[in-house]
């Protein structure tokens, strides 16, 4: 249930409070974030991957212009 101070008849939703029947911190903060936190698991570990493949690429890129460089003096490029 939501509730919001009413003042001069007017409702202000600025100030909502939201009420729940037995709510306590473990049921409205803890396991949802728990259930969160294993959800994003595994796009966590592709990120990770993700990076891992940026440094690659970036590196072999790097590496390919220097060659190509190397090449291009070679021939007085």
């Amino acid at each position: 249930m939501t509730v919001a101070p009413v003042k001069d008849g007017v409702v202000d939703y600025s100030q909502l409070t939201i009420a729940y029947a037995g709510a306590d911190k473990e049921s409205l903060y803890t396991k949802p974030v728990e259930k969160l936190n294993e959800q994003l698991k595994p796009l966590k570990q592709l990120k990770e991957e993700l990076a891992d493949f940026d440094r690659e690429f970036d590196k072999r890129i790097k590496q390919r212009i220097a060659d190509d460089q190397e090449l291009a003096g070679e021939f007085g490029l």
